[in-house]
């Protein structure tokens, strides 16, 4: 399978909302690239033209599947618990 966009750290994709009435319209979808090569906004892209900009991705120069680490704090220590090594 070709290497598309949706393998891409920088790919996005927002689903939008639904519209609550006529004075709530919602949100249409958006899609694109963090990195800004492409974007598509609502209901009026075809689906050759999303084909074609999700496999931009086969040569772009900022493609990457690497995902930036996210450090995650450590608990503090509960009250009265030693750490002892073995």
């Amino acid at each position: 399978m070709p290497r598309t966009c949706i393998g891409c750290f920088y790919w996005t994709f927002d689903p939008g909302c639904s519209d609550w009435s006529d004075v709530t319209p919602g949100d249409a979808w958006s899609s694109g690239c963090d990195k800004g090569y492409w974007s598509l906004y609502g209901f009026h892209v075809t689906r050759k033209q999303y084909r074609a900009s999700l496999q931009l991705a086969v040569t772009c120069p900022d493609y990457t599947e690497e995902r930036e680490s996210v450090a995650v704090p450590s608990s503090p220590p509960l009250p009265g618990v030693t750490e002892e090594e073995d």
